[in-house]
Protein backbone atom coordinates (compact mmCIF):
# COMPACT_ATOMS: atom_id res chain seq x y z
CA UNK A 1 0.00 0.00 0.00
CA UNK A 2 2.86 2.70 0.93
CA UNK A 3 4.37 1.67 -2.22
CA UNK A 4 1.36 2.53 -4.31
CA UNK A 5 0.71 5.46 -2.34
CA UNK A 6 4.18 6.83 -3.00
CA UNK A 7 4.46 5.93 -6.90
CA UNK A 8 0.73 8.05 -6.96
CA UNK A 9 2.46 11.04 -5.21
CA UNK A 10 5.45 10.98 -7.14
CA UNK A 11 3.49 10.36 -10.50
CA UNK A 12 1.56 13.60 -9.35
CA UNK A 13 3.46 15.10 -8.10
CA UNK A 14 5.47 15.50 -4.27
CA UNK A 15 3.02 16.99 -2.45
CA UNK A 16 -0.55 16.15 -1.40
CA UNK A 17 -1.64 19.53 -1.85
CA UNK A 18 -0.92 20.66 -5.23
CA UNK A 19 -2.83 16.74 -6.01
CA UNK A 20 -5.30 18.30 -4.15
CA UNK A 21 -5.54 21.08 -6.19
CA UNK A 22 -5.05 19.25 -9.52
CA UNK A 23 -8.31 17.25 -8.80
CA UNK A 24 -10.44 20.00 -7.78
CA UNK A 25 -9.67 22.32 -11.28
CA UNK A 26 -10.25 19.02 -13.20
CA UNK A 27 -13.97 18.17 -10.88
CA UNK A 28 -14.16 22.36 -11.72
CA UNK A 29 -13.66 22.61 -15.10
CA UNK A 30 -16.02 19.33 -15.86
CA UNK A 31 -18.63 20.70 -13.42
CA UNK A 32 -21.04 22.44 -15.74
CA UNK A 33 -21.21 19.09 -18.15
CA UNK A 34 -22.04 17.16 -14.53
CA UNK A 35 -24.88 19.56 -14.07
CA UNK A 36 -26.24 19.46 -17.41
CA UNK A 37 -26.19 15.77 -17.73
CA UNK A 38 -28.01 15.18 -14.10
CA UNK A 39 -30.86 17.70 -15.18
CA UNK A 40 -31.15 16.09 -18.33
CA UNK A 41 -31.31 12.33 -16.36
CA UNK A 42 -33.55 13.67 -13.79
CA UNK A 43 -36.06 15.36 -16.49
CA UNK A 44 -36.22 12.12 -18.00
CA UNK A 45 -36.72 10.71 -14.94
CA UNK A 46 -39.97 13.34 -13.79
CA UNK A 47 -40.68 12.08 -17.85
CA UNK A 48 -40.89 8.62 -17.50
CA UNK A 49 -42.76 9.07 -13.92
CA UNK A 50 -45.51 11.25 -15.91
CA UNK A 51 -45.98 9.20 -18.35
CA UNK A 52 -46.51 5.98 -16.71
CA UNK A 53 -48.95 7.47 -14.04
CA UNK A 54 -50.98 8.81 -17.50
CA UNK A 55 -50.68 5.78 -20.15
CA UNK A 56 -50.53 3.00 -17.61
CA UNK A 57 -54.05 3.43 -16.04
CA UNK A 58 -52.74 3.01 -12.45
CA UNK A 59 -55.01 5.83 -11.40
CA UNK A 60 -57.81 3.94 -12.94
CA UNK A 61 -57.31 0.96 -11.00
CA UNK A 62 -56.40 2.57 -8.13
CA UNK A 63 -59.27 4.41 -8.10
CA UNK A 64 -61.50 1.29 -8.83
CA UNK A 65 -59.86 -0.19 -6.14
CA UNK A 66 -60.68 2.28 -3.53
CA UNK A 67 -64.09 2.51 -4.94
CA UNK A 68 -64.47 -1.65 -4.11
CA UNK A 69 -63.99 -0.75 -0.05
CA UNK A 70 -66.19 1.80 -0.09
CA UNK A 71 -68.65 1.59 -3.01
CA UNK A 72 -68.72 -1.82 -4.28
CA UNK A 73 -71.94 -1.51 -6.33
CA UNK A 74 -70.90 0.96 -8.96
CA UNK A 75 -67.82 -0.49 -9.60
CA UNK A 76 -68.66 -2.42 -12.87
CA UNK A 77 -70.77 0.41 -13.65
CA UNK A 78 -67.65 2.76 -14.00
CA UNK A 79 -65.62 -0.16 -15.92
CA UNK A 80 -68.23 0.24 -18.07
CA UNK A 81 -69.17 3.39 -18.68
CA UNK A 82 -65.13 3.99 -19.30
CA UNK A 83 -65.35 1.08 -21.93
CA UNK A 84 -68.40 2.92 -23.52
CA UNK A 85 -66.03 5.66 -23.66
CA UNK A 86 -63.46 4.05 -25.03
CA UNK A 87 -65.92 2.75 -27.73
CA UNK A 88 -67.17 6.21 -28.86
CA UNK A 89 -63.50 7.54 -29.17
CA UNK A 90 -62.53 4.88 -31.70
CA UNK A 91 -65.57 5.31 -33.44
CA UNK A 92 -64.73 9.25 -34.35
CA UNK A 93 -61.90 7.69 -36.66
CA UNK A 94 -63.43 7.75 -40.08
CA UNK A 95 -60.73 6.41 -41.82
CA UNK A 96 -59.24 3.00 -39.54
CA UNK A 97 -61.05 -0.46 -39.53
CA UNK A 98 -58.95 -1.47 -36.75
CA UNK A 99 -60.59 1.53 -34.70
CA UNK A 100 -64.07 0.80 -35.54
CA UNK A 101 -63.57 -3.11 -34.48
CA UNK A 102 -62.16 -2.13 -31.34
CA UNK A 103 -65.22 0.21 -30.69
CA UNK A 104 -67.97 -2.31 -31.45
CA UNK A 105 -65.79 -4.72 -29.28
CA UNK A 106 -65.82 -2.20 -26.34
CA UNK A 107 -69.62 -2.45 -26.60
CA UNK A 108 -70.03 -5.88 -27.15
CA UNK A 109 -68.04 -6.37 -23.76
CA UNK A 110 -69.99 -3.88 -22.11
CA UNK A 111 -73.37 -5.83 -23.27
CA UNK A 112 -71.86 -9.24 -22.19
CA UNK A 113 -71.05 -7.80 -18.98
CA UNK A 114 -75.15 -6.82 -18.44
CA UNK A 115 -76.04 -10.15 -19.36
CA UNK A 116 -73.33 -12.03 -16.81
CA UNK A 117 -74.47 -9.67 -14.12
CA UNK A 118 -78.76 -10.61 -15.21
CA UNK A 119 -77.29 -14.31 -14.66
CA UNK A 120 -76.48 -15.35 -18.51
CA UNK A 121 -72.92 -15.69 -17.87
CA UNK A 122 -71.72 -19.08 -18.31
CA UNK A 123 -73.27 -19.05 -21.80
CA UNK A 124 -72.11 -18.69 -25.13
CA UNK A 125 -73.45 -15.06 -27.46
CA UNK A 126 -75.99 -16.94 -29.17
CA UNK A 127 -77.45 -18.93 -26.24
CA UNK A 128 -77.41 -16.20 -23.74
CA UNK A 129 -79.64 -14.36 -26.32
CA UNK A 130 -81.81 -16.61 -27.35
CA UNK A 131 -82.35 -17.37 -23.45
CA UNK A 132 -83.05 -13.86 -22.71
CA UNK A 133 -85.31 -13.41 -25.63
CA UNK A 134 -86.81 -16.39 -24.76
CA UNK A 135 -87.84 -14.87 -21.34
CA UNK A 136 -89.02 -11.37 -22.78
CA UNK A 137 -86.66 -9.64 -20.70
CA UNK A 138 -85.37 -6.71 -23.34
CA UNK A 139 -87.40 -5.86 -26.26
CA UNK A 140 -83.99 -4.39 -27.95
CA UNK A 141 -82.79 -7.83 -28.53
CA UNK A 142 -82.92 -7.71 -32.36
CA UNK A 143 -81.01 -5.04 -32.17
CA UNK A 144 -78.48 -6.79 -30.54
CA UNK A 145 -78.47 -9.09 -33.68
CA UNK A 146 -77.87 -6.59 -35.57
CA UNK A 147 -75.18 -4.95 -33.62
CA UNK A 148 -73.10 -8.58 -33.22
CA UNK A 149 -73.67 -9.09 -36.83
CA UNK A 150 -71.70 -6.35 -37.71
CA UNK A 151 -69.57 -6.79 -35.48
CA UNK A 152 -68.69 -10.65 -37.30
CA UNK A 153 -68.55 -8.66 -40.53
CA UNK A 154 -66.03 -6.27 -38.98
CA UNK A 155 -63.88 -9.19 -38.12
CA UNK A 156 -63.86 -10.94 -41.39
CA UNK A 157 -61.32 -9.17 -43.34
CA UNK A 158 -62.58 -10.71 -46.40
CA UNK A 159 -66.00 -8.42 -46.08
CA UNK A 160 -66.20 -4.83 -47.03
CA UNK A 161 -67.04 -3.02 -43.52
CA UNK A 162 -68.02 0.97 -43.65
CA UNK A 163 -67.64 3.63 -40.85
CA UNK A 164 -71.48 3.89 -41.75
CA UNK A 165 -72.51 0.32 -40.51
CA UNK A 166 -69.94 0.31 -37.46
CA UNK A 167 -71.70 3.41 -36.69
CA UNK A 168 -75.39 1.77 -37.11
CA UNK A 169 -73.69 -1.13 -34.87
CA UNK A 170 -72.57 0.86 -32.38
CA UNK A 171 -75.88 2.35 -31.87
CA UNK A 172 -77.95 -1.09 -31.51
CA UNK A 173 -75.60 -1.92 -28.86
CA UNK A 174 -76.19 1.70 -27.14
CA UNK A 175 -79.84 0.93 -27.40
CA UNK A 176 -79.58 -2.39 -26.17
CA UNK A 177 -77.09 -0.92 -23.07
CA UNK A 178 -79.49 1.59 -22.51
CA UNK A 179 -82.42 -1.00 -21.85
CA UNK A 180 -80.30 -2.96 -19.66
CA UNK A 181 -79.30 0.24 -17.52
CA UNK A 182 -76.02 -1.20 -16.73
CA UNK A 183 -74.60 2.01 -16.93
CA UNK A 184 -76.80 4.08 -15.07
CA UNK A 185 -80.11 5.56 -15.59
CA UNK A 186 -78.79 8.87 -17.36
CA UNK A 187 -75.55 8.50 -19.09
CA UNK A 188 -76.74 7.55 -22.07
Amino acid sequence: MIRITGELMQYIGTDAKNAALWLFDWYFAILPFLKFVSFGICALLVWGIFYSITKGAYHHFYGDQLADKRWAKDMVARKMRRKWKSALANIQDRNNRAAWIAALKDAETVVEEAFRIKGYSALNDFERSRLAYEANEYETLPELKKAQAAYAKAQNEGMSFTHEEAITGLRSYKKMIRETGILGKDFL
